[in-house]
């Protein structure tokens, strides 16, 4: 499978090097999300360009966290759900024809690679005739299914816990282990599998899948969920805990990534090319057509700090505030010659996104679009480092600051390939005409109702005497517990708060949601269906 891999690299690189590169760098798209009202926007640099509303099977009450958008920008994978019945359906839309493409469900699932993947387009194959899918099931175990795009229909090729190969190769199909979806090339399905409520490590273990050859072996390729691919070269740079280089380790409450690392697909080998000892990195992306990348710093008192990175190891900080007006960037993506990124205003009052140019002297923000008031967006695409041209600094001349790590070798599985999913498909007739809605999509939080703290990885929700961040800590409440509502909702601090009881009587102000450090809104109070 790597050997693969890396021949899809090589001829890329041979064929690009033969193509003419336009003098001037493309202009950029991207796709925005906001999960309360399922919108996507394409905005460009001239603003928006065209919107859609995610549509809702028949019974349908809740909008996802995330979408996955295939690589040409005109399919969206998502996941609805239905609270009341507690099932799940993967839907396929096609902006071209405003429909369903293909559904698959229902199903009861634990959690999915699309709400916890930040692969997007690398879900769906290089030509978006198919699309990989893994997810676990409320009572354990987990699934791979492939949907084929051309034909709309589930491919004969699944993967699951229960599947010879994934038995011989050991994977681990214990309840919320999930096979999160990297990347799609071929008939190799690259996956990490996650444990539920851990989705904030800094290493897991991930496998290649030739569903062709029947086989499962180890990689070393995507070791992290927070990482990111460039498409001209499948070079990935991914942030890295890696104790052979000099680190702070014990300073930081949850670990240091403390290097970065990048996957050279012409070796097969993952090595480290910057270390900050200092600093805990997050959010590398990929710039100025993979000649540099973009990384989120952070220091032991969650001061931040952006980098440039340099190929050769060198790092150059960004003066300029990215922040415009106070706003707190919730997601960034390269272009061209630069990146852009979504903002969040902190008075709750909306998102904005902002676009930068790196290589025309000072870094200056420039803002190209504004949401509706009380309404946040999530990049979730962008046109961009497909089209971007290559040079010789961006095919080569990595720093290696340690010896690079390769894959374990594999271990050949003897069995054929499971046959077709169980799962039945949603009829698509049963399934709207896309119309734009306004308001929140299911129930919401409100004076007198009941809620329950959904907070991840173990975390406890501070419940404070008033609401901001100033204030005492009355008690801490671990996730499930549940509470009335009885004021709020009141900003501060960048912060929806409201002020609850427990059932023990205590009470006292908690926030709403917080932003997770890939930038995603996490609900950390949600109310009782």
């Amino acid at each position: 499978m790597l050997k693969r891999i890396s021949l899809f690299a090589v001829i890329t690189l041979v064929l690009l090097s033969i193509i003419p590169v336009s003098a001037q760098a493309p202009s950029w798209r991207a796709w925005l999300y906001n999960s309360l009202s399922g919108r996507m926007m394409l905005v460009g640099q001239s603003g928006l360009i065209e919107e859609h509303t995610l549509p809702m099977p028949e019974g349908y009450d809740g909008f996802p966290n995330k979408v996955a958008v295939s690589h040409s920008g005109t399919l969206f994978a998502y996941v609805a759900n239905n609270y009341n019945a507690g099932q799940q359906s993967l839907l396929v839309y096609d902006t071209t024809n405003q429909s369903i493409r293909m559904a698959y469900g229902p199903i009861s699932s634990y959690i999915h690679s699309i709400d916890l993947g930040e692969s997007g387009p690398n879900m769906f194959d290089p030509t978006d005739s198919a699309l990989a899918f893994g997810f676990s099931f409320a009572d354990g175990g987990w699934q791979i299914v492939i949907l084929d795009l051309t034909t709309n229909s589930i491919s004969p090729y699944t993967l699951s816990s229960q599947s010879p190969e994934a038995l011989q190769a050991g994977l681990d199909g214990g309840f919320g282990q999930t096979p999160i979806i990297q990347r799609f090339i071929g008939e190799d399905i690259i996956f990490t599998m996650v444990q539920g409520g851990t989705e904030g490590s800094h290493f897991y273990p991930t496998y290649g899948w030739d569903f062709m050859d029947v086989t499962v072996t180890p990689t070393n390729i995507y070791p992290t969920l927070d990482n990111d691919t460039f498409e001209l070269t499948g070079e990935i740079v991914m942030p890295f805990v890696d104790e052979r280089l000099a680190n702070q380790i014990a300073s930081f409450n949850f670990g240091q990534a403390n290097s970065l690392h990048v996957y050279d697909p012409t070796t097969g080998g993952r090595f480290p090319f910057y270390n900050n000892p200092a600093l805990t990195l997050i959010w590398p992306r990929f710039i100025e057509g993979g000649q540099r990348i973009i990384v989120s710093a952070r220091d032991p008192q969650d001061v931040t700090t952006w980098l440039l990175i340099g190929r050769d190891g060198s790092a150059t900080p960004i003066n300029e505030p990215l922040s415009i007006d106070g706003g707190q960037v919730s997601s960034i993506q390269g272009v061209a010659d630069g990146f852009v990124y979504t903002l969040d205003a902190p008075d709750g009052s909306g998102s904005a996104l902002a676009y930068a140019n790196t290589q025309a002297g000072p870094i200056t923000p420039v803002v190209v679009w504004n949401s509706e008031p009380g309404m946040f967006a999530r990049m979730v695409w962008v046109d961009d480092l497909r089209t971007l041209p290559i040079t010789a600094q961006s095919a080569v001349g990595w720093a290696q600051l340690a010896a690079p790590e390769y894959a374990p070798s594999p271990v050949p599985a003897q069995a054929a390939p499971e046959i077709a999913a169980t799962v039945a498909l949603v009829d698509p007739l049963k399934i709207p005409t896309p119309t734009l809605v306004s308001g929140l999509a299911g129930p919401t939080l409100s004076i007198g109702s009941n809620a329950t703290v959904a907070t991840t990885r173990g975390d406890m929700l501070n419940v404070r005497s008033a609401a901001g961040t100033d204030y005492d800590i009355v008690t801490r409440l671990p996730a499930g517990t549940p509470v009335t509502i009885l004021e709020g909702p009141r900003s501060n601090n960048g912060y929806t708060w409201w002020r609850i009881r427990t059932v023990d009587g205590t009470e006292g102000w908690v926030v709403e949601s917080i932003e997770d450090n890939d930038g995603t809104r996490l609900f950390t109070l949600v109310p009782t269906i």
